[in-house]
């Protein structure tokens, strides 16, 4: 098997069924196989997906993550290559076979991905640099008074003409497309990342091992959510964020940045406080009391 396509399904009946068949229509020459892990959608999924016998369907009854719902799919995948591919993703040509091929030239390549752009055309994140204090620093909102230079060195999200795209820290996880071996190597993402810094993490990873990626501006894949949004305060989704945002400083920096960032993490909430004035109580409290995961107390 030369790619093994893996896509990870939470009540995205719809746009899952448009992103397995842009694949069917478009890949041509290699050898695939669809790997659908459902996090135990309740929107009709199941009876529809465990009808396809093009795929392999693997229902969880669980929500289980992002992370830990690819690398259950990894763990069934045969292919040489892994494409970890989001299920509001379409691909627009051959994109899979360019990618195998690309690969399969250049040896010293451990992953790659494309250039995505929204449905509507407009050039949206691919790809960005990992969590830095100047980062956190400048997302209080001094980013205004040097924008283009927070925009190529700075910024955790870019899009293909943003940033290094020949050495990008990371690839966003909606369309990694990686050497299965360096995966299994790697042991996968960390299943401690429930959503949000789980592609960072694996990225910081192989950066530790000295591997490099590579984006490939000639592809592009559009990714349905990935345009601009409007901008509110949802409590729980910051929790999640939050919580996955101490695990990578905790996991990669020594224990006194975490104090700055927790610092750092109030300001911009301060200097956002239209969004975050309703539930700012809940919020503060999220910042300073979110506990350093257990599973990493020995690092710290």
């Amino acid at each position: 098997m030369d790619v093994s396509i893996i896509i990870v399904n939470y009540n995205t009946l719809q746009m899952t069924k448009e992103c397995i068949e842009s694949i069917f229509k478009w890949t041509k020459d290699i050898k695939i196989e669809i790997i659908l892990v459902d996090n135990g959608s309740n929107d009709g999924s199941k009876e529809h997906f465990e009808k396809d016998k093009r795929i392999k369907y693997i229902y969880n009854y669980d929500n289980l993550g992002f992370g830990k719902a690819n690398n259950i799919g990894a763990k069934e995948a045969t292919g040489k290559y892994f494409f970890l591919l989001n299920s509001d993703t379409l691909l627009l040509s051959d994109t899979i076979s360019h990618f195998f091929y690309f690969m399969e030239r250049n040896t010293d390549i451990a992953s790659c991905g494309a250039n995505l752009i929204s449905a509507n055309g407009e050039i949206v994140t691919s790809h960005g640099r990992f969590p830095s204090l100047m980062y956190e620093f400048s997302a209080i909102g001094f980013s205004k008074l040097y924008n283009s230079i927070f925009r190529n060195k700075y910024a955790r999200s870019q899009t293909i003409n943003e940033g290094d795209i020949l050495h990008p820290h990371y690839i966003t996880g909606a369309d990694i497309f990686i050497r299965a071996n360096i995966f299994r190597e790697l042991k996968g993402f960390d299943e401690g990342f429930f959503m949000y810094y789980e592609e960072t993490d694996l990225y910081k990873r192989m950066q530790n091992l000295g591997l490099r990626s590579i984006l490939l501006p000639e592809v592009s894949i559009i990714h349905k959510v990935g345009g601009s949004q409007k901008k509110s305060c949802n409590t729980n989704k910051f929790k999640i964020l939050f919580a996955s945002k101490i695990r990578f400083w905790a996991k990669h920096h020594h224990h006194f940045k975490l104090k700055i960032v927790r610092l750092f993490s109030l300001l911009q909430v301060l200097s956002h406080i239209t969004i975050y004035r309703a539930n700012f109580k809940e919020i503060k409290k999220t910042i300073f009391t979110t506990p350093v995961p257990t599973d990493l107390h020995h690092l710290h």
